[in-house]
């Protein structure tokens, strides 16, 4: 079995409160809160929350007090928030059930995933291969890339797909350290980086190394590098600083170049763990597959991407590899006996890492105006058209608010604002006529006219037939009162 550590490495939660979330609020119930002087551009508040004074570790970073809410015709409403997990908290055991539980004690009503970056820490590929060779081979172009695949030269988004790689010249080659694709705007992109070298030359996380060492990634003597290194970096910025006040400069500056060659050593001899991260959106709602062998016994098995189904590492990992069967799928290049290459559907398949069986999931996503169906076009086309030409006599007001309604309905699901508006005009027409045939029916006028009519055929002045036709035109009056302009709305 390969060593792998799966973990969370950032959980974002859009919520509703159902009371305020307040930093007074919450340091009354025990927690230590540190308010940022500044909001984001879509909260006016934010604030961290730590289970003690020492602020060490944070729980949860939470923003609320929406600017745009929608009674201003907004997008958010006033109780609306975001909670995001701190990095520590992730990688602690049952970091998900312990924010159900927060959200359950504070009655916080989740509403969806925001982000979730789930990644998958490895020392190689799962053949062996050195990850970084893979990097290097996928570069030169001896693998293709199945989905998300697209490459821009200058780096911005093309199509919903990005590709970008860092790294450095060596003597001989180019050393590469990280590669992604897909763009910050993307619903899913994936990166594949070296955790070490970044640990080591950004910020070192204990509890990242913990996580490795109960995997088995690394040992005790790993750990006591990385600690080392820790060391030496805090020298290297106590000897720059001190650089600027020194009056020996020239001892300062060997003490330095010495600190930075150890530094440079230790980094070169620390095991490599490579980091295999998807992150998702809040545009992907879940992951769906088909089964069965026939049209008529064909369906769609689903699971919703939430917090039930990602509490346990098991359900990380599932998750993972579902992600990877479909956005980690190369192809080996492969050339004909022409010489020429051949189509990348008849080549080899070759998957970093990933479980070969697993079942083959895609991911749910809000359809969009390109994706609707032809048959749907035609159904909201074909409504729209009735809507514009069918009388009162063909269509009865219960059809009409019937079709705004469904107009509505699909214009909001497919994004058509369109078809939307089509559907609210039918029905804001619809209870214009409504409230206009109420005033014709129940006016003063009508009421002293009608019973004077029943009280004539009671006497028996006129006939029923002729009782009939008066109420017969009285309603046939108010139905068209769209079309009387002495009638006002």
């Amino acid at each position: 079995m390969e060593q792998r550590c799966i973990n969370i490495d950032w959980l974002e939660v859009f919520c509703k409160q159902q009371i305020p979330l307040t930093p007074e609020y919450l340091s009354a119930q025990g927690f230590n809160v540190e308010v940022r002087d500044y909001g984001t551009p879509q909260y006016k508040q934010m604030f961290t929350i730590y289970s003690d004074n020492t602020k060490f570790h944070p729980l949860y970073e939470i923003r609320r007090e929406p600017y745009s809410i929608k009674e201003n015709g907004g997008i958010f409403e006033k109780n609306d928030c975001h909670i995001r997990l701190s990095n520590y908290e992730c990688y602690k055991p049952n970091c998900v059930e312990k924010l159900q539980a927060f959200f359950l004690r504070f009655g916080l009503i989740p509403q969806s995933i925001s982000r979730i970056d789930i990644c998958l820490d490895v020392l190689h590929c799962d053949d062996g291969k050195d990850m970084g060779q893979f990097i290097r081979d996928y570069i030169l172009e001896r693998y293709y890339k199945v989905h998300i695949a697209r490459i821009s030269p200058h780096g911005p988004e093309v199509n919903g797909s990005f590709f970008a790689a860092h790294g450095k010249e060596a003597m001989y080659e180019r050393e590469y350290n990280s590669i992604k694709w897909g763009s910050p705007t993307s619903a899913i992109s994936v990166k594949i980086y070296n955790k070490t070298q970044e640990m080591a030359e950004v910020k070192n996380k204990p509890y990242i190394l913990d996580q490795w060492r109960a995997a088995g990634l690394i040992n005790e003597a790993d750990i006591n590098q990385a600690a080392k290194l820790q060391t030496v970096r805090y020298n290297i910025a106590k000897l720059t600083k001190g650089l600027n006040f020194a009056k020996d400069k020239v001892k300062i500056r060997e003490r330095l170049n010495e600190q930075k060659a150890k530094a440079t050593e230790i980094k070169e001899n620390l095991k490599k763990v490579w980091r295999i991260e998807f992150s998702l959106k809040s545009a992907i709602k879940g992951f769906v597959r088909e089964i069965g062998n026939s049209e008529d016994n064909k369906k769609e098995v689903m699971y919703s991407l939430n917090l039930d189904n990602i509490q346990k590492k098991s359900h990380l990992l599932f998750t993972f590899m579902t992600l990877a069967k479909r956005y980690l799928n190369f192809k080996v290049v492969e050339m004909t006996r022409k010489g020429t290459p051949k189509r990348k559907d008849r080549c080899a398949d070759y998957f970093p890492v990933g479980e070969k069986d697993i079942p083959i999931y895609k991911p749910v996503m809000p359809t969009i105006n390109k994706d609707v169906a032809r048959g749907t076009k035609m159904i909201m086309n074909y409504l729209q058209m009735l809507a514009d030409s069918a009388t009162d006599e063909e269509m009865p007001y219960t059809v009409r608010q019937a079709m705004g309604t469904t107009l509505t309905w699909l214009g909001h699901y497919y994004h058509l604002k369109q078809v939307e508006n089509k559907g609210q005009t039918l029905l804001h027409w619809q209870d214009v006529l409504f409230k206009k045939q109420n005033q014709i029916l129940t006016s003063l006028t009508t009421i002293i006219e009608l019973n004077a009519k029943i009280n004539a055929y009671d006497e028996g002045k006129i006939k029923e037939e002729d009782l009939k036709d008066y109420i017969n035109n009285l309603y046939d009056h108010s139905f068209n009162v769209l079309q009387d302009p002495s009638i006002g709305d």
